[in-house]
């Protein structure tokens, strides 16, 4: 394989809104987490429709009795995201002349944060679904990746941490696997990459 494509959150860096609950929601943290971070609503925030703006305006009116819990961890939850021990596969891949893409449910206002990391200068390109309206696992943004930067896609390796993603990504001929903290480095060793 040539050309090798990451999912961001869960695969190379945690995401930190379920750390920002944990330490910080004293009640019901699943309920909040889930109503706050896996709604619709963020979905069309990584989707490029709302803003994190427009969440703070929804979830106010949505919520009101949490109104001041929902505005702190929405200005605070990515300070909780950290750089995952996978990402020191990155580079790895670089020095032998992979090609790495990144493929990602992101919202705007988290791409500044992406760009600062280490390992996000060894990409050759990334597709970041609220700069092109639409999500994984939609067939839409695995034929932008694609067709963007011309892959062959018997010759691209996906890692997601979302199997309905992977699984996408497999019917457009793209091999897919499903990656996470847990099980990463045994992958890296049956591609013999670490």
């Amino acid at each position: 394989m040539n050309n090798y494509v990451f999912d961001l959150g869960g695969v190379l860096i945690s995401f930190g809104a379920k750390k920002y609950v944990e330490e910080n929601i004293k009640e019901n943290k699943e309920d909040f987490f889930k109503k706050i971070f896996q709604s619709e609503e963020w979905l069309k925030c990584d989707e490029g429709i709302y803003s994190e703006e427009d969440l703070k305006i929804i979830y106010s009116k949505k919520y009101p009795t949490q109104k001041n819990e929902i505005i702190k961890a929405l200005d605070n939850w990515h300070y909780y995201m950290e750089v995952l021990e996978n990402a020191n596969v990155i580079k790895k891949l670089k020095e032998k002349g992979k090609s790495l893409y990144i493929l990602s449910n992101l919202n705007k206002n988290h791409i500044s944060f992406i760009k600062k990391l280490d390992f996000y200068k060894y990409f050759d390109g990334e597709i970041f679904s609220c700069n092109e309206n639409c999500v994984k696992p939609q067939k839409k943004i695995y034929e932008i990746l694609i067709h963007r930067y011309n892959l062959n896609v018997s010759d691209t390796i996906f890692f997601d941490d979302l199997k309905e993603n992977v699984y996408e990504a497999k019917k457009l001929g793209i091999k897919g696997v499903v990656a996470n903290k847990e099980n990463m480095k045994k992958l890296l060793e049956e591609f013999n990459l670490n």
